[in-house]
């Protein structure tokens, strides 16, 4: 609740649910996660986001607003969870199936870090990561850099020679990294505003995919109002 460039965008209105709801709709259509759990803060900001997870019965954690990396593992431990998916509560268009596509990749065995955005293939906002839980407290552990601290996963990807590593790509018919599909301004918000009115009208919510999203983007040619806008550099 506490973003910078678009505040309370967790609990934003989208077209009748708060973001955060239309998120949680996709993700419990996956078919391979077991459990879901929103990893959320202990600043009182986030008080009205925790009374939404309770009234829905979502599964939460609060901790650190800073150390998202201790806040991540305790949510994880807390919950006994051994691989962590990694997803964020900003992208209302994350991809069941792509989830499930990436735990199957990462269920194949020897890696310690799975993620689809190593390259940009994919539409920004449908970034899914995978890690052991384990590996992750021993970063935890070892690694005072704020900046690690912060993004979770850096520390994963920025060691390619201490980790097993395995990199997802795109498809051809979905390969349009220039597509904007996370929210971090109200010029974002309105561009996933304008694609979720024409799914709900089309009846297909929650149950669509990149593709639906991509045809309606380029049939109805809906303005792409964000397309200058850029995610904060992580350094």
């Amino acid at each position: 609740m506490g973003s910078t460039r678009l505040p309370g965008k967790t609990m934003k209105d989208l077209l009748g649910k708060p973001m955060i709801e239309r998120i949680l709709d996709r993700l419990f259509l996956s078919k391979l996660t077991d459990t879901i759990v929103v990893a959320t803060t202990e600043n009182k900001k986030d008080d009205v986001l925790v009374s939404f997870l309770e009234q829905k019965e979502i599964n939460y954690f609060r901790g650190s607003e800073d150390d998202v990396l201790k806040r991540v593992v305790e949510a994880a431990e807390h919950f006994s969870i051994q691989n962590i998916i990694e997803l964020h509560g900003d992208n209302p268009f994350l991809d069941p199936d792509i989830i499930d596509s990436c735990i199957r990749e990462f269920e194949l065995g020897d890696v310690d870090y799975l993620s689809n955005t190593l390259e940009n293939t994919f539409p920004q906002g449908l970034r899914v990561q995978i890690f052991p839980t384990i590996k992750l407290r021993r970063v935890e552990k070892t690694v005072d850099d704020e900046t690690v601290r912060e993004h979770v996963s850096l520390y994963f990807y920025e060691n390619p020679n201490k980790f097993k590593i395995k990199s997802v790509e795109a498809e051809d018919p979905i390969k349009r990294p220039e597509l904007r599909l996370t929210v971090d301004t109200e010029e974002d918000f309105q561009f996933i505003c304008s694609i979720y009115e024409r799914l709900l009208l089309e009846g297909i919510y929650p149950d669509f995919d990149v593709k639906d999203i991509i045809r309606i983007v380029d049939d109805y040619k809906i303005s792409i109002v964000n397309k200058s806008i850029k995610s904060k550099p992580i350094k």
